[in-house]
């Protein structure tokens, strides 16, 4: 559902590469709200789910590989990201979580 979710707010600015449209700008809707990299967190949890469902050191080495592969790609989108976007999305960093919801958000609101 997140992965479905996820690939219906980002539409056509969906790519395989790190690569920005012309017109695109940062995407802070849907699940985007509350996570800035909510496709990574769908497919670390289908992969999470297919270790603990098999429980096999395959599946264990695969989903460790997919983590490292995963955490690459998400700094690397981020620093594309604020090289293009600047302080515009330096705020959104601060008012998301990168694959969860920010703890810290939560915090803040009961304080208020």
């Amino acid at each position: 559902m997140l992965l479905a979710w996820t690939h219906f707010i980002l539409d056509k600015y969906w790519s395989v590469s790190i690569e920005f449209q012309e017109e695109y700008k940062p995407i802070t809707s849907g699940p985007y709200r509350w996570i800035r990299h909510p496709m990574y967190t769908a497919h670390l949890l289908y992969f999470l789910s297919w270790l603990l469902v098999t429980a096999n050191t395959l599946f264990l080495v695969n989903y460790l590989l997919t983590v490292a592969i995963i955490t690459r790609r998400v700094l690397r989108e981020e620093k594309a990201l604020v090289e293009k976007f600047g302080q515009e999305y330096t705020s959104y960093m601060k008012k998301t979580g990168r694959l969860i919801p920010s703890l810290r958000l939560r915090e803040e609101k009961r304080a208020k």
